[in-house]
């Protein structure tokens, strides 16, 4: 989600909708539709909140799983340093290609794009050969990693997908309408009455936009994709990464130390990695 589509809808969205309230010309419907707003209100409620419940569900589970993944490839890489030193610099190169290809997509689209890297952070595992008793004591753990990392891979590609389809959205989306539309009828000449229900109006709109944002991965993705997975590059040696979309976009602050940034490259197709060096003096 770039900058300007962010500031279209999370400020000048609100403040349309706040100030439509107040420089519509009144209407009034023949008909009362206040037992009609009440029923409808109950229905948007009770069906947002199922939404909600099931998104965030989904949500917690997918940060406990990229937190659990992002563990995962460390202990991977310390398990081969104590059995094959030589071999643990070929997995440390794997896990970091593995490492900025996830980073590259969204959550709800990265298992299936870091589908070559996983394969070739497998074969590596695999060469991994002991050369003393603690190399080959360590090496069924290795192995348990290796298999659970396949394990988090399945869970992750479940429970990152969208709990709402788009007849959902449509049911959602058409009872906001109707509420916002039928709670107008209720403007007076008064200010803080239209206010009010220009504030109804942008909490009914903030809504549908929060639910949007869980089932689709998006809150807090900063945190829980981004920031946690530096500790990764940390671990093993490597310049942290950053596509340039994720700074130009305003979705994390721009890193304080040296990082690698990935450039999309349009006429391959594929992300140019360049390192960026921070003057820490303008900081």
């Amino acid at each position: 989600m770039n900058k300007c589509y962010r500031l279209l809808l999370h400020v000048i969205m609100p403040i349309i909708l706040f100030v439509l309230p107040i420089t519509l010309p009144d209407f009034n419907f023949e008909v009362d539709f206040s037992t009609l707003l009440t029923i409808i209100s109950l229905l948007f409620t009770i069906l947002v909140g199922f939404f909600i419940a099931a998104a965030t569900s989904n949500y917690n589970n997918l940060q406990m799983l990229i937190a659990k993944e992002d563990s995962i490839s460390i202990s991977l890489y310390n398990l081969a340093k104590i059995i094959d030193s030589e071999q643990s610099k070929k997995i440390a190169e794997c896990i970091d290609a593995y490492t900025i290809q996830s980073l590259n997509f969204e959550l709800n689209e990265y298992i299936d794009r870091t589908q070559n890297e996983y394969i070739k952070l497998m074969e590596k595992i695999d060469n991994v050969n002991p050369t003393d008793e603690r190399g080959f004591s360590a090496l069924q753990v290795l192995y348990n990693k290796r298999d659970e990392l396949t394990q988090v891979r399945h869970e992750i590609s479940m429970v990152s997908r969208n709990v709402i389809t788009g007849m959902h959205w449509s049911i959602l989306i058409l009872l906001a309408i109707i509420i916002i539309v039928l709670s107008f009828e209720f403007r007076d000449k008064s200010l803080a009455t239209n206010a009010i229900i220009g504030i109804l109006t942008v909490g009914t709109y903030l809504i549908l936009l929060l639910t949007y944002e869980i089932d689709n991965n998006l809150f807090l993705e900063d945190k829980i994709a981004y920031l946690n997975s530096q500790n990764i590059f940390k671990h093993i040696g490597k310049l942290g990464y950053f596509p340039q979309r994720v700074i130009q976009s305003g979705r994390i602050e721009k890193p304080k130390e040296n990082y690698r940034m990935g450039i999309f490259d349009h006429k391959k197709n594929n992300y140019v990695i360049k390192i960026v060096k921070v003057n820490k003096s303008k900081l």
